[in-house]
């Protein structure tokens, strides 16, 4: 993925609180492979709808155990290229806030919606906050290209579309209110990532993609080709207007 965003810091500068987040995941998956520790780690933390400490709203995103070894890499991998475009123009308690504040607006609407008889298919999990912070890339990089897998090249603008229509679904599957109620802070990103939360603003400017950036370098090229091409044609007019010239004075002295 590529961006021609640019804060006029240094990576290492920008991406403090992408580290520190990549860490304590590190950790959190180090921890449920320790024998009878593990298990304990993964109770205190992990959500569970029908019985539940509140601290576990806040926390669920650390139960990791589920994503695998392979599935986990993936997981920092994308991380840290979501959080070192963000963390340069949130900074770091930005970053920090828009990944457990959206983990925690999730867990508290369907936990609220579990409340009123709504089904729960699946339990809040580390997706929720990585998918907010996937929209919330994706609104501001609309026009940029990702590849999936490393091979299926998708703008930003449809790589949020299809995270957020994914947790919808995926939470959604018995009831699609609670779907609904897993996608608003999603929804919520994508506002905020566009200037369209009232005085809640982002940036000024939108991030100017690598493709709209290359555009805008090709009309300027092709404008100035145009004069280049004009010039040219007046001076060869103006050449051709002073042979004539020449030649009817030319023929004026022959006649004489």
């Amino acid at each position: 993925m590529r961006s021609t965003w640019n804060s006029g810091r240094s990576p290492s500068q920008r991406a403090n609180a992408t580290y520190v987040l990549i860490g304590v995941l590190a950790v959190a998956f180090l921890l449920t492979w320790l024998p009878g520790v593990g298990a304990q780690f993964n109770a205190a933390v992990a959500y569970n709808p029908r019985g539940f400490q509140f601290w576990q709203l806040f926390t669920y995103p650390l139960d990791v155990a589920g994503t695998g070894a392979i599935g986990f890499l993936f997981l920092c991998w994308w991380l840290y290229i979501l959080g070192t475009f963000l963390e340069g123009s949130l900074g770091s308690y930005g970053l920090m806030l828009a990944f457990w504040g959206s983990a925690l607006l999730a867990s508290v609407l369907m936990t609220v919606g579990a409340a009123l008889g709504i089904r729960m298919a699946v339990v809040p999990g580390i997706g929720l906050p990585v998918a907010a912070l996937t929209v919330l890339w994706g609104a501001r990089n609309q026009s940029s290209i990702v590849h999936l897998f490393l091979l299926i090249p998708i703008a930003g603008k449809w790589l949020a579309s299809i995270t957020a229509f994914i947790v919808v679904i995926s939470y959604g599957m018995q009831s699609p209110l609670m779907g609904v109620l897993a996608g608003l802070p999603l929804l919520l990103m994508w506002l905020y990532g566009t200037n369209r939360i009232g005085a809640l603003r982002y940036g000024d400017v939108p991030s100017v993609s690598a493709a709209q950036e290359k555009k805008r370098e090709t009309k300027e090229f092709d404008k100035f080709m145009d004069k280049v091409k004009e010039r040219e044609h007046e001076r060869a007019e103006k050449e051709r207007l002073r042979k004539m010239f020449e030649e009817s004075i030319s023929d004026e002295e022959e006649k004489k």
